[in-house]
């Protein structure tokens, strides 16, 4: 793959098909984690709902702050998700990201979240077979496989062009700014952020237009994550998931050293 393919790439399979062997557990985990609550956030029947446990442990295992046993324990839970329907690939995805192997779980959760939008479409709009309405789920899956490569590249930023991130840029007020939004999950102050860094030197293009790019911007974000290193280890807030022990959540990022 070029790196002109990766930037225009539609389609998440092959950006992680280039990222085979490389790609660190933690962020194939996080990505299958946006996956699947992107799909939970749209699917009607899981409007209101709280986020699927399996999806909040994943985040949790992904960061080092959840045991191997209690993730083991989830996979050994049976489940059904009755019907074929967006709500039923919102289930799929959600039990994805705790696979086994974190490739499999971002390509499982993807492929679910990316079915899971054309069922919403389906049900909303009545869609049968006809030929129109084959064009037209045919238009709502590569739509959503073009956000989900662009998922890729939020979390693993351009691998063609590796950024060195100065200790110098990560002052007060940008891992301010990186805490709060790695915590809420709200990232409108990315091109605050991209001011802040600036201030303090960066000048690193990527890192400046990434901030200050329409994203989209998830947990796990590369740039978000550089900004917040001078963090990892700090305690974080006490998650609970259901049918498990509340769970340490860190606010930022996991042990130093993992992708």
């Amino acid at each position: 793959m070029t790196e002109a393919e990766w930037l225009t790439c539609v389609d998440p399979e092959p950006l992680l098909g280039h990222l085979r062997g490389t790609a660190s557990d933690r962020k194939l985990r996080l990505l299958a984690c946006s996956c699947a609550r992107r799909i939970w956030g749209a699917a009607e029947e899981c409007r209101g709902e709280k986020m699927h446990p399996q999806v909040v442990l994943a985040e949790a295992f992904a960061e080092g702050c959840a045991a191997p046993e209690e993730v083991d324990a989830a996979r050994a839970n049976e489940w059904g998700v009755g019907e074929y329907s967006s709500f039923a690939c919102a289930l799929y995805a959600g039990y994805a990201t705790i696979e086994r192997d974190a490739a499999s779980a971002a390509s499982s959760a993807a492929r679910s979240a990316a079915v899971g939008f054309v069922m919403i479409a389906r049900e909303s709009r009545g869609w049968g077979n006809s030929e129109n309405d084959r064009d037209a789920v045919t238009a709502v899956h590569r739509a959503e496989l073009a956000h989900q490569a662009a998922l890729v590249r939020e979390i693993f930023s351009n691998p063609f062009r590796p950024v060195t991130f100065s200790p110098a840029w990560r002052t007060g007020t940008a891992l301010t700014l990186a805490r709060q939004m790695y915590e809420s999950r709200e990232f409108s102050a990315m091109p605050i952020l991209a001011d802040a860094l600036q201030d303090a030197g960066c000048d690193s293009d990527e890192v400046l237009s990434h901030c200050r790019g329409s994203g989209p911007h998830v947990r796990g974000c590369w740039s978000t994550r550089c900004s917040a290193r001078s963090e990892h280890g700090a305690p974080g807030a006490r998650v609970t998931v259901s049918g498990a022990r509340p769970l340490r959540y860190p606010p930022l990022c996991g042990p130093a050293g993992r992708g």
